[in-house]
């Protein structure tokens, strides 16, 4: 009777230990804090460049108004013209020496390099969410699971069990008695 009750607190304290296993937390392949850095960075980076753009296409309107503008009356305004440009041209080569030094005191050498090592971190990045979330939903289903309190399993269903176990044996065995008489 004493074995009985070891052998069922064995396996009870098994279903158990297997229902609150968990799987350990995965952990990111890149500094968070690092990441964090790299993405404000970006966007630091992407409004310069938004800036940029802004710029390029003023250039173009201007010289756009600068080729329209003809005539022997018009010089000035064509001087106006003329000056703006270059004012825009100058802004813009600003922006871009910004970017550059901004990206150089992070540590990169230039903007190029810096981008192709954002895509990759982003990709890790987004990999550990995705990692991370699954975890989530699995402690979440197991927690759930362990929530309903184990069922009681009848004596007689135990014995019932037991009963089967025991006609399954001696069939085994009795197959390896007959394959050692023919050898």
């Amino acid at each position: 009777m004493f074995q009985q009750i070891i052998r069922g607190a064995k396996d009870f304290l098994q279903e158990m230990i297997f229902k609150f296993k968990l799987s350990p937390k995965p952990v990111p392949k890149i500094d968070l804090q690092e990441w964090n850095d790299m993405r404000k960075l970006m966007e630091k980076l992407q409004k310069q460049s938004q800036a940029m753009k802004s710029t390029q296409q003023e250039i173009s309107s201007l010289k756009k108004q600068l080729s329209e503008t003809t005539g022997l009356f018009k010089g000035k305004v064509r001087k106006s013209l003329e000056g703006r440009i270059e004012q825009a041209k100058k802004q813009e080569k600003r922006i871009h020496t910004d970017m550059e030094q901004t990206v150089k005191q992070a540590g990169y050498p230039d903007v190029q390099s810096f981008a192709k090592t954002y895509q990759k971190s982003e990709k890790l990045v987004r990999e550990y969410n995705e990692e991370l979330q699954a975890w989530k939903n699995q402690t979440e289903q197991k927690k759930e699971q362990s929530s309903e309190p184990p069922k009681k399993a009848s004596i007689r269903e135990k014995l019932h069990r037991y009963q089967q176990e025991s006609r399954q044996q001696p069939k085994q065995s009795a197959k390896k008695k007959s394959m050692d008489r023919e050898r």
